[in-house]
Parts: C-alpha cells; structure tokens; sequence
C-alpha cells in the first residue's frame, strides 16, 4: 500500500480521497489544504447572495472531522511552500504558527485547483473590488452587500458566473452594471442569437450591459472604489466591483517542473497522470481532452473536477478506468430562462478550422394541443465536410438540459447530424411530437 498525499481539499481532492477509501482501502491518505475549510459548493454562491439559500452552511457538503474518523491525516491552513518531484518531499507552511514541516510521499495529486483572474489595471488594491471563489470571499461580499450605502455595483465579465451575479445582484435591490470586452454575453458557450436571450432578460431587469467594453482602471476615495474607468475615457460611478473574468490554473508551485498549456495548465494522461511519474493531477489545475478539438484544453467546471477526481483516485491506487474525454457540457438558469450547450459554437468551430454550419429549430416541445407544452429552441453545429456533429446550444422556459445529456455523449461518440435525424427516440404526447424535436433540428441541417 502506498503513501498517497493529496494537495487540495475541495470538489477533485474529496472525491479522490472518496474514491480510494471505499475502493481501495489500506492505503495511507494525507490532505492539505490552505483553507480552513473544504468542500464549498461555489454553485450556490449566488443563490446565497440572492439569499434564496438561508443557511450559508448548507453548502459544504464534508467536513474535515468526517475524513479524519476516516483515518485521513488532514491539514487545514496549511500552505504548500516547495515541492521535490524527484525525492518525493512536500515541504509546508503551518499558517496559524508559521511552522515549516516536511512530508514524504509515494504518490501524489495535484487538486490545488484555480485562481481568479484579476484585471491588470491600477487601482486594484482598492477597498470594496471581491472576488468570489473562496467561501470567505463570498461571506466578506455578503457583508457588504449588507450594507444599504453600497447601491450600486459593477461586475467585471459576462460569463456563466457573471451574468448569475448580475440577476443575484439585481435581485438584491442593487443597481447592477455588467461589463464585458466581448460582443455578447456568454459567448463562450453560445452564439448570439442565444446570448441575446439573456441579454434581453438582463435588459429587462434593469440591468446595465456594457459589452466590448474593457476596464483601464479603478479610482478611489478614502481606499474605497469609486469609479470603474472603461478604455474610451468613460467613468461610471459604483459602490461596489466583482470581478467575475474568469480562472486561471493554480499552478505556480509546479511551473516549470511538469508539462503545461501555456496558461499553466497541467498536461495529463487518460489516468489523470502527468508528465512526471507518480504524480497526478486533476480538475481545475489540470487539461482535459477536447473530444471535438481532439486536443487537450482547459476547462474549469465543477462537473469536470469531480469527475477528474474520481479518475484520478482510480489512477492514484492503480485502478483501469480511463478518462472519457470531455466536451464541455453545461448549463445555465437566468430568471425564467434555461440554457444549455455542450462543444463549439458556430465561431469557435470556424476558428478551429471546421466548415461548421447550423442547423436549428425554434418551436413546440410537445404537440399543439398539450396544456403543459412549451417552446425550445436548439442549434447544432456540424461539418458540412464530413456531417460530423460538433456542438449544440438549446433555451427554453423549461428544464432543457436534458437534451444536452444526449449531445454530450453524441459528441464524444463522434456521431454525425444525419445519425441524429434518424435517431430512435421515446415519444408520448407528455414529452415530445412523434419526431422529437432533436430529430426535426437535425433533419434541417443542409
């Protein structure tokens, strides 16, 4: 049995340590994590500051006392200071008592996960700019938000995480300003005409949207943010900011001692192994292979990290299971409206070098005359070349994502739109036409 250490303690480390506890027992687990807690569930970040949630405790779903019973040797504030890949030493930083310790490893997982990415622009370091990737972040928000003074609020990116933020935002009585340097909101998951969707939805709330637009600085007043300052010299006054741009690997502590992307995430294999034998990495520190693009990409999704992490407890312990590949598959709600995607879009096909063209449709779910019926609207992406499926994009007034468990897995299996039109799918008047709305998108493909 071996001595397995484990650095992080959030989605991809707790189900790593889950995995080999009850598939693999015997072997001598130990988990560091710089935090003092683990297993945040940062889904419901901005159900809690909508305070749709009212107990901020019910989004940790572990505890390190439940690991511990276990037999897990677990270090909460504990920072990792150095790392020797080829004597297998971690050395650690205790962060209450500033004590340096050393620790010795057969195999090891990298689960340290990412880190918000800041906008380089002065004025940084002023008071009252969050962000909200750490449950302490979120809580230090919350208590700000509180305050009746702070009215209105800016929030820099308009991705999965910021346009959530906005509507939470919104929802709490603030006035709300979304700034993006894309074209459209979501447009790495959706092409416009999907983003103007939630664009719409946005306008409607009363929410200000500011796209291709870029933040050049932040001004202050007594150490406090006061104005968020926009490339063509605008000025617009807040109370608050959020930045909300996106993540970036946390790797600094293994640059330039594993293979990396350029933006230092670490290269594995099908096993969650990296280039340096006995140590493993996954989830949102590590790539996952693009099924579509057929290289490896960065993708930071909780789904993903979960799912990396039970590979790599498999791998970690020796087991076969291998990585599926990954398409990106995910979702979205925005006041009454429900979005989901999975691959490319149109653009990012084109980018990637595809003759991508779309199929689309726009109309019922369930035959006229049904009372709970209800209107979807879906695209796919495909190769006019080889008729390869390559992404889909669907919204609706209902739960759609249903329909994306079935892309996700038609992309990985590589499945083309003529396949799709033909499909064999259930139908009954309660869910669908005699030919489901999947097989009328496909069958408009040219």
């Amino acid at each position: 049995m071996s001595k397995i250490l484990i650095i992080g303690a959030n989605h991809t480390g707790i189900a790593a340590a889950n995995t080999l506890l009850s598939r693999y027992p015997g072997h001598e687990i130990t988990i560091i994590d710089q935090n003092d807690n683990i297993s945040y569930l940062g889904c419901g970040t901005v159900l809690w500051l909508q305070k749709y949630l009212s107990d901020f405790n019910s989004l940790f779903y572990t505890s390190a006392d439940d690991f511990k019973k276990l037999g897990v040797d677990i270090h909460l504030c504990t920072q990792v200071i150095d790392l020797n890949l080829e004597q297998k030493i971690v050395t650690t930083k205790d962060l209450a008592t500033g004590e340096n310790s050393h620790l010795n490893y057969d195999k090891l997982l990298l689960a340290t996960g990412s880190l918000p990415i800041a906008p380089q622009v002065p004025g940084l370091e002023l008071r009252g700019i969050s962000y909200i990737k750490f449950a302490h972040e979120v809580q230090n928000l919350d208590e700000k938000l509180a305050d009746e003074s702070k009215k209105t609020v800016a929030v820099i990116g308009a991705g999965y995480i910021g346009v959530e933020l906005a509507e939470a935002l919104q929802k709490r009585g603030k006035k709300v300003l979304l700034f993006d340097k894309n074209a459209t909101c979501l447009s790495n998951y959706f092409d416009p005409e999907f983003a103007q969707i939630i664009d719409n939805k946005m306008k409607q709330a009363g929410i200000e949207r500011h796209y291709q637009t870029e933040i050049t600085a932040f001004n202050g007043q007594n150490g406090w943010v006061k104005e968020v300052v926009t490339q063509d010299g605008k000025k617009y006054t807040v109370d608050l900011v959020v930045n909300a741009i996106g993540f970036r690997p946390n790797t600094n502590l293994v640059r330039g001692k594993l293979d990396m992307l350029a933006n230092g995430a670490i290269l594995v294999n099908e096993h969650q192994e990296s280039s340096h034998k006995d140590v493993f990495a996954a989830g949102d520190c590590a790539t996952s292979h693009h099924n579509v693009l057929d290289k490896p990409v960065y993708i930071a999704l909780a789904s993903h990290a979960i799912r990396e992490g039970i590979l790599a407890g498999h791998g970690l312990a020796g087991g076969s299971p291998v990585s599926p590949g990954s398409q990106g598959a995910n979702s979205l709600q925005l006041y009454d409206t429900n979005l989901a995607a999975c691959g490319l879009t149109l653009e990012t096909a084109k980018a990637a070098g595809f003759q991508a063209q779309v199929s689309d449709y726009d109309g019922l779910q369930e035959l006229d005359f049904m009372k709970s019926n209800f209107k979807v609207k879906m695209r796919l992406v495909y190769d006019q070349a080889t008729r390869r499926l390559l992404g889909a994009q669907l919204a609706g007034n209902q739960n759609v994502t249903y329909f994306d468990y079935l892309f996700s897995l038609a992309l990985q299996k590589h499945m083309t739109i003529d396949e799709l039109a033909f499909l064999d799918l259930p139908f009954n008047s309660f869910y669908s036409h005699p030919y489901n709305s999947i097989n009328l998108t496909a069958q408009n493909a040219q």
